[in-house]
């Protein structure tokens, strides 16, 4: 992840609790340093994983070293406010990002990278099913920032290569769609 640094630009790191195993999901944040995690979830709890709910998670990042900061306030992707869904119910992210409580989510993000090595911390595992990469990345690479998804296999991808890789899996769609 050095090399990421020299770029000169400021990285900010994801993750996807995903159905992890607490010790996993440590590890995963060890492996890289992180010394922070910002939960960006809208409901911090998981039905499924209750290791991942907002108090167990704080308490056991701490006792590894590592610190919590929920945002999922500001930078969460499914609030309960109606006005960010469009009439068939889905979020319309354009809308969330418009909001001065997004836009001050993305200023303490900002802020904080510089004082600690974090990761925004989500549910699911591959960053193309969620809104960090679809919302909160974009704004950040916009804003100059380096975004690094940590995969479930300890992999790092960079916010360029999922888009990269989402450009090719909609051209096979074209191309598949030409044929049928």
């Amino acid at each position: 992840m050095d090399n990421i640094k020299q770029t000169g630009r400021d990285v900010i790191f994801t993750i996807g609790h995903s159905d992890h195993g607490l010790e996993k999901f440590i590890s995963l944040l060890k492996d890289i340093k992180v010394e922070l995690v910002v939960d960006i979830r809208s409901k911090p709890y998981s039905r499924y994983a209750a290791r991942f709910n907002k108090a167990s998670i704080k308490i056991s990042l701490n006792v590894n070293g590592i610190k919590y900061l929920f945002l999922g306030d500001k930078l969460g992707g499914r609030p309960d406010d109606k006005r960010f869904y469009d009439p068939e119910g889905h979020v319309s992210y354009t809308r969330i990002s418009e909001t001065p409580e997004f836009h001050e989510g993305i200023k303490r993000l900002i802020k904080g990278c510089k004082e600690h090595r974090l990761a925004l911390m989500c549910s699911e595992e591959n960053p193309i099913n969620c809104h960090r990469y679809h919302l909160i990345s974009k704004v950040l690479e916009k804003k100059d920032m380096t975004v690094v998804h940590i995969r479930g296999d300890g992999r790092q991808q960079s916010h360029e290569e999922l888009s990269r890789e989402i450009e090719v899996d909609t051209q096979k769609e074209k191309q598949l769609k030409l044929f049928s």
